[in-house]
């Protein structure tokens, strides 16, 4: 019998997923917080709403999440003005956050080369062709 897509991508999604939990534990980051950090690094003080849109979670979840980054030293809230009287929350990364974005970093370059290890420069480049497709196709579905 053939193996459906279902079943494959959930045994490589939760392997990876698992992987990255352990590392995540090890560098002292709960499972929401490396994304946070990560997009941060690249876009320091985005608004609140978007990072939650990047990070693919309710701005509710943003919130808790944040609430515990904050309390934990590795980000602040500055408000920021975004027309009379109403004010937006922009989000930065603390030096200790920082600090732990670079952990995590060499740990997810490390959690790259175990995923990819043994595949090809070809096999890699058409195994994220296809991760792209099978993304676009699902995407595309829910607007069905």
């Amino acid at each position: 019998m053939e193996e459906k897509i279902f079943i494959a991508m959930m045994r490589a999604s939760n392997a990876h997923h698992e992987q990255a939990r352990i590392g995540f534990r090890k560098i002292g980051l709960s499972d929401g917080q490396p994304k946070v950090l990560y997009v941060l690094r690249s876009n320091p003080g985005m608004f609140q709403k978007d990072l939650a849109q990047r990070c693919s979670v309710t701005p509710s979840t943003m919130a808790v999440l944040l609430a515990k980054m904050e309390s934990q030293g590795l980000i602040y809230r500055e408000d920021f003005l975004v027309s009379p009287g109403n004010y937006a929350k922009k989000v930065f990364a603390t030096e200790l956050g920082e600090k732990k974005t670079d952990e995590l970093n060499e740990f997810i370059d490390s959690l790259e080369e175990i995923t990819m290890s043994g595949l090809s420069k070809e096999e890699r480049e058409n195994l994220f062709s296809l991760l792209h497709r099978v993304t676009n196709n699902l995407n595309e579905n829910n607007n069905n």
